[in-house]
């Protein structure tokens, strides 16, 4: 993360060790808990590209903090799962729908549906590819019916 407009770079090595008595010689290598061994990015670097990805393009945040677009969507892949997780989610009191345009002045739009439980959790349900009728009518049919029954307000926005 910068500090005072600078670019600041960590760079780490992790430790790895080999067994010298089993048969094999397995590899260990050393793990921590503010970095995941999969991302070259430490995990609050990661969180605060994904708030800087609020009301802005993958290739604006790209540009902007001079990281490659793939290690934005790759940042995106690990953190927003591509399936809702409906054993995670118990109860929805308020369940959103919302579209937003993805180009300026044209006419692609894609539907966001949003939940918030009861302890104020917010969960990104799905991203719709589109806002036919039929496609928000089949994700809402897909939300199993304990959850199903337990909504008790929608919040919807159309322009």
């Amino acid at each position: 993360m910068p500090i005072f407009e600078t670019a600041v770079w960590i760079k780490i090595k992790p430790k790895r060790y080999q067994c010298p008595d089993c048969d094999t010689h397995p590899t260990t290598t050393q793990t921590c808990s503010w970095y995941d061994s999969r991302s070259p990015h430490t995990k609050a670097y990661e969180q605060w590209l994904l708030r800087d990805l609020i009301n802005s393009t993958i290739t604006d945040v790209s540009m902007k903090r001079g990281i490659g677009e793939g290690a934005v969507e790759g940042i995106i892949n690990r953190h927003i799962s591509q399936q809702v997780d409906w054993q995670s989610i118990q109860t929805i009191p308020l369940l959103g729908i919302d579209e937003i345009a993805l180009k300026k002045g044209h006419k692609d739009f894609v539907v966001i549906i949003s939940a918030i439980n009861e302890q104020g959790d917010k969960h990104l349900l799905a991203v719709l590819p589109d806002r036919k009728k039929d496609t928000v009518k089949a994700f809402l049919s897909s939300i199993p019916d304990p959850q199903k029954a337990t909504i008790q307000r929608g919040c919807i926005r159309y322009v």
